[in-house]
């Protein structure tokens, strides 16, 4: 099964994805590929697999890559290998909530979206921002990652991916009580 974290820039969604995997180091984590130069803290293979433009061009043209997109003028698409991975083991990936239902078209494997929340922060106007709100409905959960309380919002996440709940077009939300 897929867990796709999707929500608005700086919701917090990779620092969530990283905390749970090293929480549960039995999930997978689906490595985008991407046209765009490593960051310095980022690693080849582990954070994103970083390929020229080129490269990008031919996985598209191949069919080994899907459901690209253009973000701040650089290219980002899923590997298909990795996602019929998910058929055999549980898995979480970043994503925008647009590209769900595109996914779905590549694998019988359930794509679950997890938005992620995160108060107080100031509302972007980029256009990826607003894609993520405006398809936010096509996430089966919302969690809220309130600042300083990344372990609640990790905690939510890990509850999701163990109960294997599965709502037809509800949207869970999670609250601090």
């Amino acid at each position: 099964m897929l867990y796709a974290l999707c929500g608005e820039s700086f919701a917090g969604k990779t620092t969530i994805l990283n905390a749970v995997l090293q929480r549960d180091p039995l999930l997978g984590r689906m490595i985008t590929y991407t046209t765009r130069s490593p960051r310095s803290d980022e690693v080849d293979h582990v954070d994103y697999h970083f390929v020229d433009v080129h490269d990008f061009e031919a996985a598209i043209h191949a069919g080994k890559l899907v459901c690209s997109i253009c973000h701040r003028r650089q290219w980002y698409a899923t590997s298909l290998d990795d996602l019929h991975a998910c058929k055999s083991r549980d898995t979480l990936a970043v994503l925008r909530p647009d590209k769900i239902e595109e996914l779905r078209q590549f694998t019988p494997t359930s794509i679950i979206g997890i938005y992620i929340v995160r108060p107080g922060l100031v509302q972007s106007t980029t256009e990826d921002d607003r894609i993520c709100v405006t398809h936010q409905h096509l996430c089966t959960y919302q969690v809220t990652n309130i600042s300083g309380k990344l372990d609640l919002a990790v905690t939510q996440v890990l509850n999701i991916v163990h109960t294997r709940k599965e709502v037809s077009n509800d949207v869970i939300r999670y609250y601090l009580p």
